[in-house]
């Protein structure tokens, strides 16, 4: 890293790309009408917070078999998540 904690120029474009590689793998889900009917039902199901009942609807959404492991800090949402049939990535 240069000085000054900033990235050269050769180093800001080697994570460019490394970034522009991740981005092409993640796969974007819409928050739609459809979700949120999930989510608002999960949420009432295991007493979530709005958002983690998004993000666990969304996974139940992308791997509707549970073919995924799911991963979190919140102790509510892990909970939550394997009450669906997640398996959760160990801490």
């Amino acid at each position: 890293m240069a000085a000054g904690k900033r990235l050269s120029s050769q180093e800001h474009k080697t994570k460019l790309t490394e970034f522009e590689e991740l981005w092409r793998a993640i796969e974007v889900l819409a928050v739609d009408e459809s979700l949120l009917s999930i989510a608002a039902e999960l949420a009432g199901r295991h007493s979530l917070r709005a958002y983690d009942a998004v993000h666990l609807a969304a996974a139940i959404t992308f791997a509707p078999d549970r073919a995924l492991t799911f991963a979190c800090w919140d102790r509510d949402l892990s909970n939550a998540a394997v009450d669906e049939g997640f398996q959760l990535l160990p801490r």
